[in-house]
């Protein structure tokens, strides 16, 4: 017979272990995306903000399976993509790759996420 804390312990193995590689393959993303030659840094930003809404969206859903020192790990690394994506938006903005309508909308959306 499983004890049902063996059970809650699997699931959160399971959810760590997952978000665990989610967080890992942002970073390993962004450094990927970093190393790019930066052809389409429109289109980079947009790859990086869906990994992000993933990893967010993820940790919404498992969030309360997992121990406070996971969860907080999960969440400064989402918020250090947020705060790169935050980053990469102003240069965008600055080196005028994108109309002003447009940088405020993709704002928004990272204030949302």
């Amino acid at each position: 017979t499983i004890r049902p804390s063996a059970l809650s312990e699997g699931k959160e193995r399971a959810a760590k272990t997952k978000l665990d590689n989610n967080a890992s393959n942002i970073n390993n993303k962004s450094h990927e995306v970093a190393k790019q030659t930066m052809s389409n840094p429109v289109s980079i930003w947009d790859d990086d903000y869906a990994r992000l809404a993933r990893a967010a969206s993820q940790l919404r859903a498992t969030g309360s399976t997992l121990s406070e020192p996971i969860r907080n790990n999960q969440v400064q690394s989402i918020q250090t993509g947020l705060n790169r994506l935050c980053a990469n938006l102003l240069s965008l903005e600055r080196d005028r790759r994108l109309a002003p309508t447009e940088v405020g909308r993709r704002r928004q959306l990272v204030e949302h996420l």
